[in-house]
């Protein structure tokens, strides 16, 4: 299976956009790695993944 790699200045979440449904349909077909800019925090790190699914 292809993987589309996907560098974003927005995040998924924040409202459904254009990107999100367009990486959504892809995702049928390819798999999707989506990286948002990182939120910098003064606690522990972390990590989140959302399935397009």
């Amino acid at each position: 299976m292809t993987t589309i790699i996907v560098f974003s200045h927005l995040r998924w979440d924040f409202v459904y956009q254009r990107p999100q449904h367009l990486l959504s349909r892809l995702a049928e077909n390819y798999k999707i790695v989506f990286f948002e800019e990182p939120i910098f925090n003064a606690g522990e790190f972390f990590k989140e993944f959302f399935s397009c699914s």
